[in-house]
This record gives structure tokens, sequence and C-alpha cells, in this order.
């Protein structure tokens, strides 16, 4: 089951990053921006890609696969 809290990290994490993005493309430094944004975007896949892996395993054991 999904977990309300974990939508709120998700959040979080997107919106610390369009503030840090803000700031350093206002301080003309947008080649670290991007990379902040990219490192955001693969911190978050890696935690979706363990909650898909959690779904998996519950539905393999649920159907006794």
């Amino acid at each position: 089951m999904l977990d309300t809290g974990l939508l709120f990290k998700l959040g979080a994490v997107g919106l610390i990053v369009v503030v840090i993005e803000q700031i350093l493309v206002g301080a003309k430094k947008q080649d670290i921006a991007t990379i902040i944004n990219f490192a955001a975007v693969i911190m978050l896949v890696g935690i979706v890609a363990g909650l898909m892996s959690n779904l998996f395993n519950t539905i393999r054991t649920l159907f006794q696969l």
C-alpha cells in the first residue's frame, strides 16, 4: 500500500530541486543547475524502482508464483 508520507517526500524533493535550480539559474550557473536536476531525477527514479520491486514481490507472493 502506498504511504502518503512517501508522496510528500517525493513532492518535497521536487520543490527543493526547483528552488535550488532557480537560485542557480539566477546566479548564472546553468551547468550546475542541470547537474542538480539530473541527480534529482536519478534519485527519484531509484525510489520509484524500489517501490516497483516491492509491488512485484507482493504480486508474486499473492499469486504464489
